[in-house]
């Protein structure tokens, strides 16, 4: 029987054709992310700067010798006016100058435009207008990155290659004297200034006040842009701006997620009257429907505060005061907030899976301990859905679900999800893998696979016909308008972000929303995404995108590989979000790329986690294993010998020979108290003789 919808995918197959090269478009709202587009990679006697005001305006530089070192500057500094060098500074005999004789070199041009704000006029009216100027130069392609400085735009092109810093200094000149001949206005004395400092990405503007703090953050994001390219650009010659120069350069509108302001409440005390009103003030600033409740509940934290008070108190806060929700995320961060949901804050919120819970019927009771009962009850019928999920592939794939699996590159995600791809075919289902991030030595092979196992191979980038990704997901939606039957159809997409702009949050929502309705056809989404290129601070990896991919999604597992010196790899599911019984699984993949299911679960992230702590302590243990092989084999005497000869710091070498005495794999010595004096003596194990 033909399928509903294989008419249409069948003139995908046959319409798509590849789109000219470009470079690919960076896809982060991440600090680090952004950082290690924008500077330049260190050379060994360079070191990046992270500036900063104190509160009593004095400026403060220091350097940073990576871009986690950058990072955490920023991290350190997020209750002053935080700034980042965007060049490199050469280190001279061990002092860090911030002067523009000494930068090295830089990976990108920026220019910096003020807006009126706090009553001063500045260079245009609104961010919007300064993005309209901006645009209408037709000069430049869109900026790689532009970012809302709190109170104007930063506008960054990041370069296909680093640049000298005299070499940059030429090129920004030029392009800096053809934006004000082409009647942009902006700072034009930061844009040549190889020791010029930006605002840091994600810190905040404080230049009202920690009262009225304004978040940096990237709003429009396009593609890097050749050295050669900027060259060529001259007053009132389009010629290089190509494609590019029309897309979208509007403020993005901002939307209050209401469960984080709910979680950042939950660590601010309304106690005292100075902070109940200051953040009364900033949840007055927000036009949300709720809001009003929202505020009247976090003010029953205080017994002072009754209704009639609050009352009085809102009524007299006009929505213009000052202070703006930023505040109340700014001081919730200041008690300890870390940005998360909480559960209980997710629990307060009104369409918070309400197919969860018994539907309220006429007669049921709406008030006290009955009505609370009924009103939080799970239904039978809902937890016989949990208890019993229609698994396509164990601890995988639940059917009709939308699940996305991020992973680094060269995790093997594309690898493993071709094999299951097969295997869901082979169970019956109509599986159609569209991969727009496939490489051409790799075609042969998986459309081999694809003809042998029995699944749809999409390739958007290399079919041909002018016609690309966009276009596949213009015929998703005919499919779903058209109110074909998708059930029994699975679609993996390889991408997630050659689909959409990830980072842009209403672009991002508008693709969710059509997987939403797909599934609501009875189809089954599969998503492969990429995950930062750093961890996030509790060294878990962090998946590339806006916090609408975790909230939209049904799973969020990650994939955590694991290489071996064979050409072998391992990789295990480590699920994040689920609303199924996820375990754990492993899958391993051989050098000839054969994937075949684990017996048993390895713990991939910790055998990494143990692999870069055994790298790190290398050096240490190497010092300690020669002290006990010269019979210095007591702990006070290993550590001074580590410190006096191998120049290890005490902390270091006490903490490395406590790690490895344990028994275990990874054990290297053994501790044992003499019979004597109870002294604890250490010997050298011999493996297989602990």
């Amino acid at each position: 029987m033909i399928h509903p919808c294989s008419e249409e995918i069948d003139r995908i197959i046959v319409d798509l054709k590849s789109p000219a090269l470009s470079v690919d478009k960076t896809q982060t709202t991440s600090a680090k992310q952004f950082y290690a587009s924008v500077l330049p990679e260190l050379r060994e006697d360079c070191s990046y700067c992270v500036s900063h005001q104190t509160v009593d305006g004095i400026w403060r530089d220091e350097p940073a010798k990576s871009v986690e070192d950058v990072f955490e500057l920023i991290k350190k500094y997020k209750q002053h006016n935080v700034y980042v060098a965007l060049a490199s500074f050469t280190v001279l005999d061990g002092k860090f100058s911030r002067k523009a004789k000494f930068a090295n070199q830089v990976q990108s041009l920026w220019i910096d435009i003020d807006c009126n704000h706090d009553g001063e006029s500045h260079q245009y009216g609104t961010k919007q207008d300064a993005l309209d100027a901006l645009k209408a130069t037709a000069v430049l392609p869109k900026p790689t990155y532009v970012v809302d400085s709190g109170n104007g735009i930063h506008a960054y092109w990041v370069l296909d290659r680093p640049m000298d810093a005299s070499e940059a200094k030429v090129l920004a000149d030029q392009v800096r004297d053809v934006l004000l001949g082409a009647g942009l206005k902006f700072d034009s004395s930061l844009t040549g200034n190889m020791a010029c400092v930006l605002r840091a990405l994600n810190s905040c503007n404080l230049k009202g006040g920690v009262s009225k703090p304004l978040a940096v953050k990237v709003i429009r994001t396009g593609d890097v842009l050749p050295v050669e390219v900027a060259k060529q650009v001259r007053v009132g010659d389009s010629s290089v701006v190509d494609v590019g120069i029309n897309d979208d350069l509007s403020m993005p509108v901002e939307e209050i997620n209401l469960s984080e302001l709910l979680s950042a409440l939950e660590h601010i005390s309304p106690e005292l009257y100075p902070t109940w009103r200051e953040t009364l003030c900033g949840l007055k600033s927000v036009d949300k429907e709720g809001i009003e409740n929202i505020a009247r509940q976090w003010s029953y934290g205080s017994q002072k505060h009754t209704d009639d008070r609050f009352d009085k108190e809102w009524v007299g806060i006009t929505a213009d005061g000052g202070r703006t929700v930023q505040s109340v995320f700014f001081d919730a961060r200041a008690n300890g907030w870390d940005g998360k949901v909480s559960i209980t804050a997710a629990a307060k919120m009104p369409d918070l899976a309400p197919a969860m819970f018994e539907k309220v019927v006429s007669n049921a009771p709406v008030g006290g301990m009955a009505g609370l009962i009924n009103k939080f009850t799970m239904s039978a019928a809902a937890i016989a859905k949990l208890e019993s999920p229609t698994w396509l592939i164990p601890n995988l794939i639940i059917k009709g679900h939308m699940s996305v699996f991020p992973a680094a590159p060269n995790a093997g995600k594309t690898t493993i999800f071709v094999h299951v791809a097969g295997e869901l075919a082979a169970a019956g289902q109509q599986v159609l893998y569209v991969n727009a991030d496939i490489s051409a030595s790799d075609v042969k092979r998986d459309m081999g696979l694809a003809m042998k196992h029995g699944f749809k191979l999409l390739l958007p980038d290399l079919v041909g016909k002018g016609l690309s990704m966009s276009d596949v997901v213009n015929a998703l939606d005919k499919m779903v308008v058209k109110g074909d039957d998708l059930s029994n159809t699975v679609f993996i997409f390889d991408t997630l972000k050659k689909m959409t702009d990830v980072i842009n949050k209403s672009q991002a929502k508008k693709l969710f929303k059509l997987f939403r309705a797909m599934t609501g056809s009875g189809a089954t989404i599969i998503c492969l995404a990429h995950t930062n290129k750093y961890n996030g601070d509790d060294g878990k990896p962090v998946f590339e995108g806006t916090g609408d991919l975790r909230a939209d999604f049904d799973e969020l597992i990650y994939l955590i590989p694991i290489k071996n010196p064979d050409g072998s790899m391992e990789v295990s599911t480590s699920p994040d979000k689920v609303r199924g019984d996820f375990k754990p699984v492993t899958y391993k993949i051989s050098a000839d790329r054969k994937v075949t299911l684990a017996a048993s679960y390895v713990n991939t992230a910790q055998r990494n986690k143990d692999a870069k702590q055994r790298m790190n302590d290398d050096e240490a243990i190497t010092a300690i294993t020669h002290c006990i092989s010269q019979g210095v084999n007591t702990v006070e005497k290993i550590i001074s010998k580590c410190v006096s000869d191998y120049d290890i710091t005490r902390r270091i070498a006490r903490n490395v020979l406590k790690r490895y005495k344990f028994p275990g794999k990874n054990q290297l010595w053994v501790a044992r108290p003499q019979a004597k004096n109870n002294k604890i003596i250490y010997t050298l194990i011999q493996r297989g003789n602990p």
